[in-house]
């Protein structure tokens, strides 16, 4: 068995673990819809509470290794935080907790081009944005779940 098939087999092994570990877990649910749905929820919240705090020394390490020495390199960086969080459902807390956050890599201004700032760019819970925290150095990274939206859904398109 090649190296290649190996690893292979060992993430189907541990993807049928996965499988069956929740499955069980989904066994053991309420059979009434709302108090398994409410279930599933507290659930759903958990498992991205647990990979977030899992993720966050690896991502904070992960960050810290990355160049960051111009522009370019910081804002790769900064997509690249924030596609890997996404990627598992989570975001980055704001420091005041005041909503979601995604990182950015930018320059003081105009006349500061060589000043390069990290921020965080929140979105509060009517969609606005707002930058904060504007820092030199890469910031400590603190993943947390998505918030789930609960809006209603959008009524029928505008575009037909």
């Amino acid at each position: 068995m090649t190296p290649s098939e190996s690893s292979n087999a060992g993430r189907m092994i541990a993807e049928r673990r996965w499988r069956e570990a929740i499955r069980k877990l989904l066994a053991d649910m309420p059979e009434d819809y709302d108090a398994r749905r409410e279930a599933m929820v507290r659930l759903r919240d958990v498992f991205h509470q647990e990979i977030a705090a899992s993720i966050e020394p690896g991502l904070n390490a992960y960050a810290a290794e990355q160049p960051q020495s111009d522009l370019a390199s910081c804002r790769k960086l900064a997509a690249d935080v924030n596609r890997h969080l996404r990627e598992l459902g989570l975001t980055l807390a704001s420091p005041d907790n005041s909503g979601p956050a995604i990182l950015l890599a930018d320059f003081q201004d105009a006349q500061h081009k060589e000043s390069l700032r990290f921020r965080l760019q929140i979105t509060d819970e009517t969609g606005r944005r707002f930058r904060r925290l504007a820092s030199a150095k890469l910031p400590a990274l603190r993943p947390v779940p998505v918030p789930v939206r609960t809006d209603p859904a959008p009524g029928p398109s505008r575009n037909r």
